[in-house]
């Protein structure tokens, strides 16, 4: 089997990164850095009025939509994949239609998914939740249709237009969460980031050549289902893994420990986002290169790029939350206090978190999401045993960050060796290939 050429492969990476890529990053990590610190601001705005308890319920509510692909099956996960390998491959028909069936399926998954939720509201009638959870419906429904457009540009490589969404975005719902909030609390941050949404989705309108159709094929559905179902599954399995800290500590200490532990929550949702955007953005390419040459050589020099670009970026800014959010907690809101440790012991989770995702795209194209859904089951099991141990202990939400970090550890582990077997089995198909080819 012939050796891999690093020198060339060393060679293709710093020419992907002086490309367009670059600086179709720049613009894009600018605006997604306006997302989160928009949401972050406002985070921290409503967790000084609303208070830890009132906070914790929020946290417990948002996982609605955490777990939102689990009601259309991971339609809008196949159609992530499919979309740019079809790209490769210059099929421009089946992926119209792909678009349009995956609106006409998540449309209907939104509304049986609102009912549901609206009967589950009417179990806990009087309730401190009651209202929120109805008004939890609208903002449902937005996010997946948001979503579903986020995955329409992404997959279609329009982050040009993702990057101005992103923008807009941002500006407004600093501009409309904010009051709404200070004013009517709960409810308010509830139903104006539906708002926010809304708005969005009409911005995108606007700017974009997007023309949404709806179609209802069960056959098309299905096939993106198989497809995207595993990826769903273990994208659920991963969500559960990153919020199984949360349903310890409901279970096991109380919502007021939640809300200190959510400057934890916090912090995190702020700095994986910038592995976030470098995958977001090399995960088209990763697909439409396989679906274009299939070569193994190609898929490390992504790999690669996605690697150094994560580290050199993450480092910087998990040393400046290390060093000033705890300073921005005692002096605007002291009385999340409590939750300062447990934050610093989960500032190790961004690295993990980045080194893993780009073999997390890499088995996911290649068609391994059997086996990443195995090892995210693996994680999540030993995540809430682990958290369950440490709380036993006594080591409350402290215990609970030092569980999930380690869990994440053993992940990035697991996932990285999964995915270097892979680009190794990858190889060899190739050279066999290659070798038959030679023999006709």
């Amino acid at each position: 089997m012939p050796a891999i050429n690093f020198a060339e492969i060393k060679s293709k990476t710093k020419d992907a990164v002086r490309s367009s890529l670059f600086k179709e990053f720049i613009l894009f990590s600018f605006s997604t850095f306006l997302v989160q610190g928009s949401r972050f601001t406002v985070s921290v705005i409503a967790a000084k009025n609303l208070g830890p308890s009132t906070w914790g319920i929020w946290q417990l509510l948002y996982l609605i939509l955490a777990y939102s692909s689990f009601f259309h099956l991971g339609i809008t996960n196949g159609m992530n994949r499919e979309i740019p390998i079809l790209s490769g491959r210059e099929d421009d028909q089946t992926i119209n239609a792909i678009r349009s069936i995956t609106l006409g399926t998540i449309l209907l998954a939104g509304a049986i998914a609102g009912a549901i939720i609206f009967g589950s509201s009417k179990l806990v009638e009087g309730g401190q939740i009651h209202i929120p959870l109805k008004f939890m419906i609208l903002l449902l429904m937005a996010y997946l249709i948001y979503t579903y457009l986020e995955v329409y540009l992404r997959s279609s490589g329009w982050f040009k237009h993702m990057s101005q969404q992103q923008i807009f975005f941002s500006i407004t719902f600093l501009a409309l969460v904010t009051p709404a909030v200070l004013k009517f609390h709960l409810n308010g941050y509830i139903l104006s980031q539906a708002a926010v949404l809304l708005l969005t989705i009409v911005f995108i309108f606007k700017i974009t050549p997007v023309r949404l159709q709806i179609e209802f094929d069960f056959k098309q559905s299905l096939r993106l289902i198989k497809i995207g179902f595993p990826i769903m599954i273990g994208m659920i399995l991963f969500t559960f893994m990153t919020t199984a800290d949360r349903w310890v500590i409901a279970t096991f200490l109380n919502l007021k420990e939640l809300g200190y532990y959510s400057l934890s929550i916090m912090v995190l949702r702020g700095l994986t986002l910038i592995p976030r955007v470098i995958s977001q953005q090399i995960f088209p390419r990763l697909a439409k290169t396989w679906g274009s040459t299939s070569k193994y050589e190609d898929l490390i020099i992504w790999i690669r790029v996605h690697i150094v670009m994560c580290l050199c970026l993450t480092t910087p800014v998990v040393l400046l939350a290390f060093l000033f959010f705890p300073m921005l907690v005692r002096n605007y809101m002291p009385e999340f206090m409590p939750g300062i440790t447990a934050m610093k012991i989960s500032l190790i989770v961004p690295f993990f978190f980045g080194l893993s995702t780009v073999f997390v795209n890499l088995l996911n194209i290649i068609g391994k999401q059997l086996q990443l859904m195995l090892i995210r089951g693996a994680a999540l099991l030993f995540n809430i045993v682990l958290n369950i141990i440490f709380v036993k202990m006594g080591l409350g939400i402290n215990g609970i960050a030092l569980g999930t970090t380690l869990t994440f550890g053993l992940y990035c582990l697991a996932v990285a060796a999964l995915g270097k077997s892979a680009i190794r089995n990858v190889q060899q198909k190739h050279y066999l290939k290659q070798i038959k080819a030679a023999n006709v």
